[in-house]
């Protein structure tokens, strides 16, 4: 029995194995959960704003196609709305789903990537809106889109007054500035000249307010008040407007108390698309 029990020892000696120290330095000393009973899912970390590989949008760009900023249309015509999505290459990409505001009309949303709007009168801010797929959103803005009549803008010219007194006419000519607003209805403006009356050693300094009414045809209808001697006298005024040509062709006449009667004529060109 002895020998048998030293056989058996010696066995187990033959059989045993060394296993190294190892370095626990680095290991989590975090208190054990539980077992383990799937495997250990490592969370990839991409970083926040990174795209998934492959994406062929990682990195893109939105710009705003049509319309360009400063641009004028009229109000019947419809605009076209069209925004890009650019690679950093610049290659053009297919669109995505896009969003579009002014700030004319909150309430106004326009959606798709190309679409014709109709736009209110005025002059609009359109920003167009847009999400990556990888979650970043986008945005680009064009200014000074304007939606007027054909016949809005700034018209500037001269204008030439005769007055008639003691048998002897005395003119002046001066310059002249009439702004159409955005619907082409209305026009208002002024002119000043200095009317030199030399056989009554006078200097009239003659200042002319313009209220204008226009119609659809182009004929013009409205007042000129003059200030004269510190006193203003409102004449008819009368004309055409023809924005892509003369521009305004006007008179307006009428009898200034104690000096005689008056004539004038205004003509003037468009000379800016701006409104005043």
């Amino acid at each position: 029995m002895p020998h048998l029990l030293l056989g058996l020892v010696g066995c187990l000696g033959a059989a045993s194995l060394a296993v190294p120290e190892r370095d626990t330095s680095s290991l989590d000393t975090a208190a054990s959960t539980g077992w383990v009973t799937s495997p250990i899912e490592q969370p990839l970390d991409t970083g926040s704003d990174a795209a998934p590989e492959g994406d062929p949008y990682a990195g893109a760009v939105l710009r705003i196609a049509s319309p360009a900023g400063g641009t004028v249309w009229t109000p019947d015509a419809t605009v076209p709305l069209r925004a890009d999505f650019l690679a950093p290459d610049g290659t053009l990409l297919e669109p995505l789903e896009v969003q579009w505001t002014t700030d004319r009309d909150p309430a106004w949303v326009g959606e798709g990537a190309a679409l014709e709007a109709d736009l209110d009168v005025g002059a609009h801010r359109l920003t167009a809106r847009a999400r990556l797929p990888d979650g970043t959103g986008l945005a680009y803005s064009v200014g000074d889109v304007r939606i007027q009549d054909d016949a809005a803008g700034t018209y500037a010219g001269l204008f030439q007054v005769d007055l008639e007194t003691l048998g002897l006419t005395f003119s002046c000519t001066g310059s002249s500035t009439v702004a159409v607003g955005p619907y082409g209805t209305l026009g208002q403006g002024d002119g000043s000249c200095l009317l030199s009356v030399l056989i009554l050693d006078l200097d009239l300094p003659l200042s002319y307010v313009f209220d204008l009414d226009i119609a659809d045809d182009g004929t013009v209808t409205g007042e000129a008040g003059a200030e004269i001697l510190l006193i203003t006298y409102n004449f008819p005024a009368e004309g055409t407007l023809d924005p892509a040509g003369v521009g305004f062709d006007l008179t307006f006449a009428g009898d200034v108390p104690l000096l005689g009667p008056i004539d004038a004529t205004v003509e003037a060109e468009r000379v800016s698309l701006d409104v005043l």
